[in-house]
């Protein structure tokens, strides 16, 4: 199977018209149309991604973060591109991103993110973005955090929470990544809690002086690592039998804690 036959099939999974105008999903190294040896899907990539997929002879991967947002003048090898760039061509591999538009298509970052959380009822606004959904049972604010850092299996203190910790928590709404400024929609569906990451401490002032719906900060990674075996499960059930398709094991947090 050729390259490009699999990248038609993640096109028709996430069309990019659905991407915002501002992203950059699709191609970020094509280093022509190969016959598949080995499909990683992962959040983005790090040296260390690169070097697994050296290792597991891989020559395609599939990102949720774009390698890159903004055109490029030069390669320069002295800078973090760059030397990705230069080091994916010379291994011949190839890199695509499916960014916003996984985000809101049926089955993507979101849509998963439920699916870990064991809500139900759920449904998307008008946003495209944000989901709501019901918990299976009442928990406070405090509790349901701790749920979600469980559920997500980040450390202790990778989970951060503005509002009154002893809410009681029914109807959940989220957007992975860094989705605080689709807050009020959630709020106006009348949610009791937002779940999302790179909360400021701005953002975060606001929300726990309102009294209203408290907000969960899980972080950029912690609601979408997830991608790598997300994408990964849905590729193996409409790719040949047989074709190696997996997650990276290499991903890590750029913080620690």
């Amino acid at each position: 199977m050729k390259i490009s036959e699999v990248i038609s099939i993640v096109d028709r999974l996430c069309p990019s018209d659905l991407a915002e105008e501002w992203d950059n999903c699709g191609w970020q190294v094509n280093c022509g149309d190969d016959t598949v040896c080995g499909i990683m899907t992962t959040l983005e990539i790090t040296e260390d991604t690169i070097k697994e997929a050296e290792e597991k002879s891989v020559n395609l991967i599939i990102t949720h973060h774009p390698m890159l947002f903004n055109g490029i003048k030069s390669i320069d090898v002295n800078t973090v591109s760059g030397k990705y760039i230069h080091r994916l061509i010379g291994c011949g591999i190839s890199v695509y991103s499916c960014h916003t538009n996984f985000d809101k298509v049926s089955g993507g970052n979101n849509d998963y993110l439920a699916k870990v959380l064991e809500l139900t009822d759920v449904e998307i606004l008008e946003d495209g973005y944000t989901r709501t959904g019901c918990l299976k049972e009442t928990m406070t604010v405090s509790e349901f955090a701790d749920f979600v850092r469980r559920k997500l299996s980040l450390k202790d203190r990778a989970v951060r929470v503005c509002g009154s910790s002893e809410k009681p928590v029914s109807k959940a709404g989220w957007c992975t990544g860094a989705g605080f400024d689709f807050a009020k929609n959630a709020a106006d569906a009348g949610c009791d809690v937002f779940i999302t990451g790179d909360v400021k401490y701005h953002e975060a002032r606001e929300t726990a002086e309102s009294g209203g719906m408290a907000v969960i900060d899980a972080g950029h990674y912690g609601t979408e690592v997830s991608f790598g075996i997300n994408m990964a499960e849905i590729l193996t059930d409409r790719l040949p039998s047989g074709m190696r398709v997996f997650p990276s094991e290499k991903i890590a947090d750029s913080f620690f804690y």
